[in-house]
């Protein structure tokens, strides 16, 4: 089976304390594709992204925990 494609989308301001929005709720830190997606932000010139499009994103903080045990497993195989 193939695993859908990442779908990042450009945010219109950086992700800080004042904008009021949690990084876990617009972005999975944890998905195996996150770095590719940063990369792709970077040569974009996008202030900022967020994964909630995308058909990848399990993001929020209620899978938080799950994320980040398969996060590290998938790191240490």
């Amino acid at each position: 089976m193939k695993q859908p494609k990442a779908n990042p989308v450009p945010l219109p301001s950086v992700l800080n304390a004042e904008s009021r929005t949690v990084p876990e709720d617009v972005r999975n830190l944890f998905c195996p594709e996150y770095e590719n997606c940063l990369n792709l932000a970077v040569k974009r010139g996008w202030a900022s992204f967020s994964c909630q499009e995308c058909p990848l994103f399990t993001g929020g903080l209620n899978n938080w925990d799950q994320q980040m045990v398969g996060y590290a497993t998938r790191r240490l195989s």
